[in-house]
This record gives C-alpha cells, sequence and structure tokens, in this order.
C-alpha cells in the first residue's frame, strides 16, 4: 500500500480538549512536522472507566463535574471526527 515507506503517525489522543479547532491546529502542527498521518483516541467512556470512578469529583477547565462527565465531555462523536 505505502511501498514499504516508513509512516510516521503523530499521536493526538484527546489533547484537542474536545475542541475541534485546536485538534485541526494540532493536525497542522503534526503535518507542518512531516509527519504521514495523525492518530486520534476513541473511547466509550461508561464501557472503558471502572464505574467505581464515574463519580469521584473532577477540576475541568469547564468547572467541577464527575469523572464519568468530564471523560465523556472530551470525547469527539461522529460529528467532529467527519469535519
Amino acid at each position: 500500500m505505502f511501498d514499504d515507506k516508513v509512516l510516521i503517525i503523530a499521536e493526538i489522543g484527546i489533547n484537542h480538549s474536545s475542541s475541534v479547532d485546536t485538534a485541526l491546529k494540532l493536525i497542522d502542527a503534526a503535518k507542518n512536522a512531516g509527519v504521514d498521518i495523525a492518530k486520534f483516541q476513541k473511547r466509550t467512556p461508561r464501557l472503558a472507566v471502572p464505574r467505581s470512578e464515574w463519580e469521584k469529583p473532577k477540576s475541568t477547565p469547564w468547572g467541577d463535574m464527575t469523572y464519568i462527565e468530564y471523560k465523556e465531555r472530551m470525547e469527539f462523536g461522529k460529528s467532529e471526527y467527519d469535519i
């Protein structure tokens, strides 16, 4: 597929802090650095986060909330990935 070329992958993960604008800037920065692919992570917090952690308080840029609320807020949905 890539003729045995080594690909450089940028791991953006959730460093976009739930902002499409930030995600696009991170993609541009990766491209400017010579990266071939930018990778994000997609999780379903209610499956990935242990139930015992859900109600723990979390201070966030959006104010105080439970840990599960924070994790859900950090995830992009289909509409954000479609951009």
